[in-house]
């Protein structure tokens, strides 16, 4: 059982990891203004033995920022894989699934703006992409409130890999 859970973290970590940087990519390559930022803040880190994760941050608030944003759009683990348990049935978006019936569902990160809007996301309109909406007025990240940002989930079906990726 150990292997298997190890196996399927591994696996899951690897495909949430790339899709999450395929929309970073998708994203800076839409905007040239946010490329051109970021580049400059990464051309300015000195990246010796004394750089630290800890500190990435502090030291790329533009990349940090643009993260948080594709997260709160893109969460790169769209997919509900559900079976209803032996013997019962679920009622699920107006269907109902036998037992043992295996259902795949693609869950869309529009959440935000629908629950919280604006006035939780910095006041900038919830359907627009702005890395800004993190950073604070003397340019350093802000950290999203766990009401307003659950791109790993929340309660006791929380994401077991959401420490790796900070």
């Amino acid at each position: 059982r150990m292997r298997g859970n190890l196996h399927t973290l591994f696996i899951a970590g690897t495909d949430t990891t790339s899709t999450a940087l395929t929309f970073m990519l998708h994203h800076l390559a839409k905007d040239a203004a946010l490329q051109e930022r970021a580049a400059k803040e990464a051309q300015a880190v000195a990246w010796d033995d004394a750089f630290d994760l800890d500190s990435l941050a502090e030291r790329l608030p533009t990349l940090c920022a643009t993260y948080y944003e594709m997260m709160r759009m893109h969460g790169p683990a769209p997919h509900l894989y559900l079976e209803a348990a032996p013997g019962t049935e679920i009622a699920l978006a107006g269907r109902t699934y036998a037992a043992r019936e295996k259902v795949t569902f693609i869950a869309l990160c529009e959440y935000a703006g629908k629950k919280v809007g604006a006035a939780a996301l910095g006041g900038i309109d919830p359907k627009t992409f702005a890395p800004e909406r993190w950073l604070d007025a003397d340019g350093r990240v802000q950290a999203p409130k766990s009401d307003v940002y659950q791109s790993f989930g929340g309660g006791h079906r929380v994401c077991p890999g959401r420490d790796l990726v900070k």
